[in-house]
């Protein structure tokens, strides 16, 4: 988005999550069956929908800024490890089986993951060498953010698995609002920009490309929180592994990028695993 349709990295933080709490708010709404019944939940269940609110804030913003000043490769590797510790947080803090199939399946998503990202990076480090692109150093000084935000992920998981009785719909929605509320703060007040940068050089390109990232966060979020009800947080990963297989087919059928043998030959090794 920052290369192609305008605005600043703070600035598109600014707007996604504003459209993201916009786009949370319509599928809450449409789960809970209205507006009134999702204000019901979130005061029965104030602690519970806080909890996993303050979570999906450290998703949210560690997900911007991986992909954002991170090599995408490298942060979705780190981010993809999500995998381990929900089976981790999983076992230890909720006893939740781990059968013989299930562990074989997480072995080889790994070794999927591990032929689709790491030649990626290899590629990029020979690639950029000592050159200084937007994200060769910070990715050696600040390696933390997607792993923690991968851990996130776990967390959430298996908060909402522990919690699978309370309403958690309006989770996605606060966490949301909150990231946006933080984002302006740090674009107004610590960049000290005038509120007219928010709409300077926008194009229509860029709420475009805005409202589609909000949708597929907005239904990955609500994932999330539903999913863990009904099978465990080891399951509910393997199955969003499904994204590094759809991504590259994506960009094929949009733009017509042939994925490399390496994202072909990780697919497959995925594809078996999920099956």
């Amino acid at each position: 988005v920052e290369k192609e349709a305008g605005g600043s990295a703070s600035v598109i933080q600014v707007w996604h999550y504003g459209m993201l709490t916009l786009v949370n708010l319509c599928i809450g709404r449409m789960f809970e069956g209205g507006v009134k019944k999702l204000a019901k939940g979130v005061w029965l269940n104030c602690l519970p929908v806080l909890g996993a609110s303050i979570i999906i804030v450290f998703i949210n913003v560690g997900f911007t800024l991986s992909l954002l000043y991170f090599e995408p490769a490298f942060a979705l590797l780190l981010i993809s490890l999500n995998i381990l510790w929900a089976t981790l947080l999983g076992k230890v803090l909720l006893g939740d089986p781990l059968p013989i199939r299930t562990a074989i399946a997480l072995l080889v998503s790994l070794c999927a993951i591990i032929a689709v990202f790491v030649p990626k990076i290899l590629d990029y480090s020979q690639d950029d060498g000592e050159s200084s692109s937007s994200g060769a150093g910070t990715t050696v000084a600040f390696t933390g953010v997607p792993f923690f935000t991968g851990f996130a992920v776990a967390a959430l998981l298996t908060f909402s698995r522990w919690q699978k009785g309370a309403q958690l719909e309006a989770a996605p929605i606060i966490g949301a609002l909150l990231s946006v509320l933080g984002a302006a703060v740090f674009l107004l007040v610590f960049q000290e920009r005038p509120p007219s940068d928010l709409v300077a050089d926008l194009t229509a390109s860029f709420w475009i490309a805005i409202l589609v990232n909000a949708i597929c966060i907005g239904v990955y979020d609500i994932v999330l929180i539903t999913a863990p009800r009904f099978i465990t947080s080891t399951e509910v990963s393997l199955i969003l592994l499904a994204e590094v297989i759809l991504s590259p087919l994506c960009v094929w059928m949009v733009y017509g990028d042939i994925p490399d043998k390496w994202t072909l030959i990780g697919g497959v090794v995925l594809l078996l695993a999920l099956s």
